[in-house]
């Protein structure tokens, strides 16, 4: 047997200088964060400055690695951060440790809370990328897969007769010369809201007035049918407006005591409405102290014209953050949600009650957060994995279903040293089953406990998560991760650099029998040995004769003969 000879040529380009490494390790470990890490020594005599290995300045180091004995030469670049540096006087060498860019996501936290990837749940690549962008300044590589994040809450509706249904009971049209009862009502299509079809009360006026509206007094001004309130609150409330001619329209508040006196308004923001064109209002309070009752109006705050059409339709207040689409007690069952009435239909406050437990407050990016622990739970329950590569191109995966590119074969022709494993007292390595245990409080500061389970009872992994529950999904992907057959192969090799996580590994050790799965970590030497350390995972016996053993590992079904089937195979 020949071995062939490795001459390795290593660099570390530094501010745009070439500078000479004389030893350390790169890691590329597909189940670590940050993916790619790096151990650096360069002798201190280097053409870099120190001033240019601050990593308080966010340095960066470029690698450079090349077989130059490799037919064609193999050059692999890695691309890090750099995030300390030690500098040793005695031996007069230059120690590193740098990163790929996950480090940079663990590094920044939010100093207030920034609710802004509420709106982008309907797609977890947008949120990402709304975070790299701020972090970063890049974005996830195009092409991967998304995953539909939508968040689900409970609700609760506070007005009663919403929906107008039956009758208009408790609600109040108004103009600047006084306010007569509601009795008109049509169907509508809100085409912002389609599903919106219930009565709606319309009128026109008769003549110009200096301000028109609709007011909801429950069963009257005396208050006795007003919505109960509670001081401290934090309300929001929002109706849709269409009128005949352009005016701006406010949301505002009427609040009053127990018995319905006392009266103080509180107005929303003027907002623009179009003439013809549905257009939704809102506004949001905090109930002062001493209210106990409430009232609301959308109310026009210029002069209308004769003749002026209002038509107000779903008008809703709750406590749930703003935004929320409107419903009552009447609006059918989803798979999603219940609705139900509080008590006597139309003329009492209705409840929605979701039936997944995903909260928007999952979406929330809380003070002293880092990016990467917003950004973690939300892959966990996703089943993915967010990496940056050593080219800083950033990967949102589905782990089990990355392929990288190649065969990584390895026996005992090639390999310097090789172990092989088999427990079941990992659970790194053997798992039948998960548990995820969510303990955190909620948005009313109430301890909550949820759980999420994957696999079977027979060797169960149990982990806690001081988080709120992002829905089922997280177990089955930390599942997933584990290489399940018990079995581990770590063997030393000769450096080939185009080894990388994800690729396919053959291993040959007998008596061992022959295993196939994938290459889960790297470790480079760069030093004169010109070793690599790789790591694997999913690891399954190949019986001889078998499809697996008879055929290249990169060998597609399809290219086989069309006379070979799989009875014609081994069991």
């Amino acid at each position: 047997m020949t071995t062939r000879l490795i001459r390795q040529e290593i660099v570390a380009e530094i501010d745009g200088e070439d500078n000479r490494v004389i030893g350390g390790t790169i890691t590329l470990d597909s189940l670590a964060v940050p993916y790619g890490a790096a151990q650096i020594e360069l002798p201190l005599t280097a053409s870099s400055s120190l001033d240019d290995l601050d990593p308080r300045d966010d340095a960066r180091i470029v690698i450079r690695a090349q077989d130059l004995e490799a037919s064609p030469p193999v050059l692999r670049t890695f691309d890090l951060g750099i995030r300390s540096r030690t500098v040793d006087y005695i031996t007069q060498t230059v120690s590193i440790s740098c990163a790929t860019d996950e480090a940079l996501l663990d590094d920044y936290a939010t100093l207030t809370e920034d609710s802004s990837a509420i709106p982008l749940q309907g797609s977890l690549r947008a949120v990402v990328n709304h975070v790299l962008a701020q972090v970063t300044g890049a974005a996830l590589k195009p092409g991967d897969p998304d995953f539909d994040f939508t968040t689900f809450e409970d609700a609760d509706q506070q007005l009663v007769n919403s929906g107008m249904r039956i009758n208009v009971a408790g609600w109040r049209y108004s103009t600047g010369a006084g306010s007569f009862d509601a009795t008109v009502r049509a169907p509508v299509v809100i085409p912002q809201e389609p599903e919106i079809k219930f009565g709606v009360a319309v009128y026109g006026l008769g003549a110009a007035a200096a301000g028109v509206g609709m007011y909801n007094w429950g069963g009257g001004q005396s208050g006795t049918g007003l919505v109960s309130v509670t001081p401290g609150d934090h309300l929001y409330g929002s109706a849709w407006i269409l009128m005949s001619a352009a005016a701006s329209v406010r949301f505002n508040w009427e609040f009053s005591d127990a018995s319905g006196a006392g009266g103080s308004s509180i107005g929303g923001p003027a907002i623009a409405v179009p003439a013809n064109t549905w257009t939704k209002v809102s506004s949001d309070v905090i109930v002062p102290a001493g209210k106990a009752r409430l009232a609301v109006y959308c109310y026009t705050s210029t002069a209308t014209p004769a003749g002026l059409g209002f038509t107000l339709a779903a008008p809703l207040v709750t406590k749930v953050r703003a935004g929320l689409p409107w419903f009552d007690g009447d609006v059918p069952d989803t798979p999603t949600y219940l609705y139900q009435w509080a008590g006597t239909p139309s003329q009492s406050k209705s409840t929605r009650t979701a039936l997944i437990d995903r909260p928007p407050e999952l979406l929330v990016w809380k003070p002293g957060v880092t990016a990467w622990e917003f950004l973690d739970p939300l892959m966990s329950a996703a089943g993915m994995r967010l990496y940056c590569d050593e080219s800083r191109v950033w990967r949102m995966v589905v782990p089990a279903d990355l392929e990288v590119p190649g065969v990584v074969r390895l026996s005992g022709s090639n390999a310097i040293a090789a172990s092989d494993t088999i427990t079941r007292e990992d659970p790194d390595v053997f798992a039948t089953g998960v548990v995820i245990r969510y303990v955190w409080n909620d948005e009313t500061d109430t301890p909550r406990t949820a759980y999420d389970s994957a696999g079977t009872p027979d060797v169960v992994v149990v982990l806690d998560y001081a988080r709120a529950y992002p829905g089922p999904g997280a177990a089955a992907a930390v599942l997933a991760r584990r290489n399940g057959t018990g079995r581990t192969q770590d063997v030393d090799a000769a450096t080939e650099w185009g080894t990388t996580p994800a690729q396919t590994a053959s291993l040959t050790f007998p008596p061992a029998p022959e295993q196939q799965g994938k290459l889960s970590s790297v470790r480079f030497s760069l030093g004169d040995d010109a070793v690599m350390t790789i790591g694997t995972r999913g690891l399954i016996d190949i019986p001889p004769g078998s499809w697996f053993a008879w055929t290249p590992a990169d060998q597609a079904w399809t290219a086989v003969a069309d006379g070979v089937t799989w009875i014609s195979l081994p069991a």
